[in-house]
């Protein structure tokens, strides 16, 4: 499998930025939430960012790999499982501790990156 190169990842954030600002808001990440039947209700900023931690964490066992982030996006037709490309790249940009994978710690910091 090949990385996914600046074009790749422009298509997959430009999908999920609903309004065009160039952000994937909480109001977007909501969308992502009731696309795959895991919003609640809840207004609750933390308790959707854990939601959508959920979503991607398919095993459960605390982290993003790789492997789930893509099966997340291709499943939501946001990822072409057919290009041989994988999302190692975009873990690595936000991976702190270089553990190749998300915990929620790293994946919330993404989230609020550019809230600030």
């Amino acid at each position: 499998m090949s990385l996914l190169n600046t074009s790749d990842l422009r298509q997959i954030f430009e999908n999920l930025d609903k309004n065009g600002d160039g952000l994937v808001s909480l109001e977007e990440l909501n969308w992502l939430l009731e696309k795959t039947d895991v919003k609640d209700g809840d207004d609750n900023e933390e308790g959707d960012l854990v939601n959508a931690f959920k979503v991607f964490d398919l095993n459960g066992d605390g982290f993003i790999s790789c492997e789930e982030l893509q099966n997340v996006l291709s499943t939501l037709e946001l990822w072409d499982a057919n290009s041989g490309r994988d999302c190692r790249t975009m873990i690595r940009v936000y991976d702190t501790n270089l553990d190749g994978k998300l915990d929620f710690e790293e994946f919330k910091s993404m989230m609020f990156r550019n809230t600030s």
